[in-house]
This record gives structure tokens, C-alpha cells and sequence, in this order.
């Protein structure tokens, strides 16, 4: 069926990357391993990591950081970054982003199985 096609989006390369609250990256820490969710649970995963930052006295400060856009999808090997300014702009079909190698760095999936 076509409206179940996965849209793909692909990184752009920057020398150096966008400030954003929140930075999902592609990294050998979790070997290459993309992240998956539901389009449901992606705002309230980065909601969850923008509302971990804190302080060096430890006390929540991601409120500091609002006016930056939302959240980037990275790839530190490739420096290239794919930049999400608001929660409107996140996904709202199932997604790929992908480097312009092809690497996977997040699938965004539906909430049908």
C-alpha cells in the first residue's frame, strides 16, 4: 500500500553542528545502533532528555535552552546532522533519517504493528 511507505530524510554535512537542546547521536558507543520509536513515543523521548539537563550544582536548567531549536539527529563519523526546530517539524509518517552514505540513524516508526 503506498501510504505505507517509509519516508527517508537525509543528513546534511556541517563543519560544525547546530546548538539544539537536544542531540540524538549516531555513535560507536552504541555501535551504529539507530534509534527506533513509535512516532508516539519520540516527543517524550527527547522530552525526557531535554528535562535531564542540569546544572553543575544540579538543578534542572533545559528552560535556559528553549530558544534553540528542538532536537538534531547526528552523525559525528560523517558530520552531518539532520535539525528538527519545533515539535511540528518532527515526523509524522514513518521515517528514516539517514546520512547521505546511507547510514541509519533513527527510524521513526508507526504505531501499528
Amino acid at each position: 500500500m503506498m501510504e505505507n511507505q517509509i519516508k527517508i530524510l537525509k543528513t546534511k554535512s556541517k563543519s560544525k553542528f547546530t546548538d539544539v537542546q537536544v542531540r540524538i547521536l549516531n555513535t560507536s558507543y552504541n555501535f551504529k545502533k539507530a534509534l527506533v520509536r513509535t512516532i508516539d513515543q519520540l516527543l517524550p523521548y527527547i522530552d525526557t532528555i531535554r528535562k535531564e539537563a542540569t546544572d553543575s550544582h544540579g538543578r534542572p536548567n533545559w528552560q535556559k535552552f528553549t530558544t534553540l531549536p528542538l532536537v538534531s539527529f547526528v552523525d559525528p563519523n560523517e558530520m552531518e546532522e539532520i535539525v528538527f526546530k519545533t515539535e511540528k517539524d518532527l515526523p509524522t509518517k514513518a521515517t528514516e533519517i539517514r546520512t547521505s552514505k546511507g547510514t541509519l540513524i533513527a527510524s521513526i516508526t508507526t504505531n501499528e504493528k
